[in-house]
């Protein structure tokens, strides 16, 4: 017998639904649109799918800065 696989997910599909979406979204603005709000949309994204797509959620966060 197979495990549910929808067992196993700690958030609701909605948000993580709505976290590819963001992801989505913070890349597209980031090759023609406010920085600021491709990287509010790519952290906003790695918040929602941290608990079920940790590989996604770590894709999603911004690259840090080597200046400081």
């Amino acid at each position: 017998m197979t495990a549910d696989r929808s067992s196993a997910r700690t958030a609701p599909r909605v948000v993580v639904d709505r976290g590819r979406l963001e992801l989505t979204r913070g890349r597209r603005q980031l090759l023609d649109g406010p920085v600021d709000d491709a990287r509010e949309s790519l952290l906003l994204a790695a918040s929602l799918l941290a608990a079920d797509t940790p590989g996604l959620a770590s894709a999603a966060r911004p690259a840090r800065s080597a200046r400081r």
